[in-house]
Parts: C-alpha cells; structure tokens; sequence
C-alpha cells in the first residue's frame, strides 16, 4: 500500500555529541520509532541507546503456499544498548529489549492464536560495514549479527482449532520456556568490471529451544 515516511532527525538537541530521530510511518500500516543515541569517551567511540518502536499492519498465513488466514497485529519494542566502536567499520555491544504484542485474527484458519505475549531479550551484537559506498556499493561486507536470550515471558493468548479453544497447549507443542536465539544478515559485494558487481545477500535466524 502507500504510505507516508515523515523523519525528524537532530544532532545536539538535548545534549552534547548526541543524535535524536524520530520517524512517523502514516499509510495501510501505522508505525512510530524514536532513537537517542548518546556519545561518551574521549574518542567518542562509546555510545548508549535508547530506542522504541510501535507498529501496526497485518499479516498472512498460509500452508502449502495457500493463504489459509490473515491477522492484525500490534507489536512494541523498547530497548537500551550500549556499543563500542573500534573503527569506522566494526561495533559490538550488548543490550536488553522488551517485547509486547497482541495478535487478532481476521481471517479465521484452522488453528488461531488471539491474544497478547510480552518478553525480555538481552542479547550480544556485531556489526561490521566494509561498503565503499552508503548508496549502490561497487565493494565490500556488510554484517549484522545477535545472540540473546529470552526470557520472563508473559503470555495471555487463547489457541483455537478450527473454532474451538484448545485447553491443552502441551500437546500442540506450545510453551513459554526461556531459549536462546540467534540471527544473521549478510551482503557481500564483489567488483567484476566497471560496470557489473557481484551480489550476495545471506539471511538468518535460529532459536535454541
């Protein structure tokens, strides 16, 4: 659908060696963040960030490829991290998120979820940027990476089997244990020519549980 990006970006406005965005997505889906990010050290090479995001859209289900169910769904997220930089190309930091959504089916399929779930997630990232270029890189990598753990989940969600709530959600292999996560995003870009680059783009994720 179309939508609207309004950005509001400020450098020093609530304090020294700072940057303040905010961003306001108006269109088929709803979506507000807003970032602080706050340098400390003599090389201002230590940043502190907090962040938070709120977001609406819906989304589809499907089996076998066939759109079985489509749910509208809320999600937040607000999170503080702190990072290194130990170059222009390279940072690490850890972190800690919190997590809210609620879930509603508009569509319904054989098996739905309505509800609410919220969680914690602190976790370890790596960056690295090696791109020559912010636009239509010609060389170089581009690497995010994070390892959390997730925990204190919070859950208030009833399943349901075509149209029937399902009382026991052992035996549907559903639970709320603590597990580890892991994701990976990855671009490599090789020169062949003047003209023509090599492109390569690796996409992740895996949950420990």
């Amino acid at each position: 659908g179309i939508s609207v990006i309004i950005n509001l970006t400020t450098r020093d406005f609530f304090t020294p060696y700072s940057r303040s965005l905010l961003t306001l997505n108006i269109g088929e889906n709803f979506g507000v963040e807003g970032e602080h990010l706050q340098y400390f050290g003599n090389n201002k090479n230590i940043a502190l960030i907090p962040k938070f995001q709120l977001e609406s859209f819906k989304i589809n289900t499907y089996n076998n490829f066939i759109k079985t169910g489509e749910y509208g769904l809320v999600n937040y997220k607000g999170e503080i991290k702190s990072e290194y930089s130990g170059s222009r190309s390279f940072t690490a930091g850890i972190g800690t998120r919190y997590e809210w959504r609620n879930f509603n089916p508009i569509i319904q399929s054989q098996l739905d979820a309505k509800g609410r779930n919220a969680f914690l997630n602190s976790f370890l990232y790596f960056n690295l940027n090696t791109l020559n270029k912010k636009l239509y890189p010609t060389k170089g990598l581009k690497i995010s990476s994070e390892f959390g753990f997730v925990y204190n989940q919070s859950q208030d969600v009833t399943f349901y089997s075509n149209g029937n709530p399902v009382t026991n959600t052992d035996s549907a292999g559903i639970n709320y244990y603590n597990y580890q996560r892991m994701s990976l995003a990855a671009e490599a870009y090789l020169p062949i020519t003047h003209r023509f680059t090599f492109y390569s783009m690796l996409q992740t994720g895996i949950n420990f549980n």
